[in-house]
């Protein structure tokens, strides 16, 4: 019984450590360009800046400092809008938001010392009751 205990006990710190690491990115730099967040498991580490007055369709900006990458989300936009982002000297991504309420964009390479543009465009298809709106992050931003 103790050697089962003292296996045991050996595996599970291993196994524990092993399951809430996060999931390793598979796009390391700037290989992450053009990739999904998800699937590239750099949404694992992401942490996020939402500016949280006049924000009309909660667009946020998200970053993985292990993958150096950035990308967009809106979680309140409709069906024709679109989300940007755009590194300052380097890639931009957009998407449209096809249905549901929720879009991220791909990631773009986002080294060491960045400034990334956010947008959230409104359709032009139907009425829309805000404009243009944008934000922009850094490192140095209040990441949650």
């Amino acid at each position: 019984m103790a050697l089962t205990v003292a296996v045991v006990g050996g595996v599970a710190p291993v196994l524990v450590s092993d399951w809430l690491a996060p999931d390793p990115s598979s796009c390391p730099g700037s290989g992450c360009g053009g990739k999904a967040p998800q699937s590239a498991g750099c949404d694992a580490d992401a942490v996020s800046l939402e500016p949280p007055r006049d924000n009309p369709v909660r667009l946020m900006v998200r970053y993985s400092e292990r993958c150096d990458a950035v990308w967009a989300k809106v979680i309140r936009a409709r069906a024709g809008d679109k989300v940007t982002i755009r590194v300052a000297g380097g890639d931009a991504e957009s998407e449209v938001v096809n249905y549901g309420r929720d879009q991220y964009t791909r990631m773009t390479y986002a080294p060491g010392s960045f400034t990334a543009t956010a947008c959230a465009v409104p359709s032009t298809q139907s009425p829309r009751t805000w404009t243009k709106y944008c934000t922009e992050a850094e490192p140095r931003s209040p990441w949650r």
